[in-house]
């Protein structure tokens, strides 16, 4: 039998794990699972035991003290090792929880830049979700106890505390993985993206960084598309984006005027990029988010069936 179409037959797809507050977690001592995706992002930590973790094509075997991130439709299964028992902590999240600017992001490539982290993608020796990570001295399991904690006992203002804890889960992770100076071509990309990240409202071109750097447009470009896996035109209109959608989350600013800020002159230009990357208008974004914010600011209030006491 193919072993390829076999798999593919057995895929499910996971995606009612989370509620509308974009984040989930929770405990598990199942080792055997079928293969499987899901719609969000995971970092999983081993708490106790060992199991076979089949993901990227390959097994290997996780123990206690190892962790590891799932990316969005990521197909991976576990199975038993021996005897051993198997414990582990999910964290189970969607971007747009760490900040609503994050809503297009699809993985944790596109996390990795934002404004809240901030780590060249170009400077990571490998792709975050293709190795196990260890934990060698408990800092990172001290942070996934205080993110479950905080998740059980939803103490006011919890999620703003694991959102912080998951950006630093997520910062102390990439820096096992990440040099500052890999090589000459990595500082040069490393240079082109810091400048559109510095300078995303305003009318840059690849062409003109090029010439101030030295280098032949097709050179950077080429170079720029293989480090970083997206064109640099793609790149620009991504980081415009993410700010943008941050202003209409967290504003009362006009749409006008954010194409504005966000390095768009024409209006209805910026509102077509923003419905083909975001998949909706940016009116309707800023609809969704506020309605999501008073959904999660009702369930405060009503924490428990039949309770109407506030718990602030």
């Amino acid at each position: 039998m193919n072993k390829t179409a076999d798999i593919n037959h057995e895929i499910a797809i996971y995606n009612n794990e989370l509620s509308n507050e974009n984040v989930g977690v929770y405990i598990s001592d199942v080792n055997t699972t079928p293969y499987h995706r899901h719609t969000f992002l995971e970092i999983a930590y081993v708490v106790e035991g060992s199991a076979l973790h089949y993901f990227d094509n390959r097994s290997l075997i996780v123990k206690k003290g190892d962790y590891y991130a799932i990316d969005y439709n990521e197909v991976h299964k576990y199975s038993p090792n021996g005897k051993d028992n198997f414990k582990i902590i999910n964290c189970l999240f969607r971007p747009e929880f760490i900040d609503a600017s994050l809503k297009h992001c699809k993985g944790f490539s596109d996390l990795v830049s934002n404004y809240l982290i901030k780590f060249e993608y170009a400077n990571l020796k490998t792709i975050p979700t293709k190795i196990i990570y260890q934990d060698e001295n408990a800092e990172v399991y001290t942070l996934f106890k205080k993110i479950f904690r905080e998740y059980t006992e939803k103490k006011p203002r919890y999620q703003e505390v694991i959102r912080c804890n998951i950006i630093e889960l997520i910062i102390i992770t990439l820096r096992k993985i990440y040099e500052e100076n890999e090589n000459q071509k990595n500082q040069l990309i490393a240079k082109v993206a810091s400048y559109v990240d510095n300078n995303y409202n305003k009318p840059i071109t690849l062409s003109k960084i090029s010439n101030a750097l030295g280098y032949s447009l097709p050179y950077v470009s080429t170079l720029f598309n293989r480090e970083m896996s997206v064109s640099f035109g793609t790149y620009l209109k991504k980081k415009r984006i993410e700010h943008a959608c941050h202003m209409l989350a967290n504003s009362s600013t006009e749409i006008n005027e954010i194409s504005n800020l966000v390095g768009y002159s024409d209006v209805k230009h910026f509102r077509t990029i923003f419905k083909h990357m975001i998949g909706k208008s940016p009116s309707e974004f800023r609809k969704q988010y506020q309605k999501n914010q008073e959904f999660s600011l009702f369930r405060k209030y009503h924490i428990f069936a039949g309770i109407k006491t506030c718990i602030f």
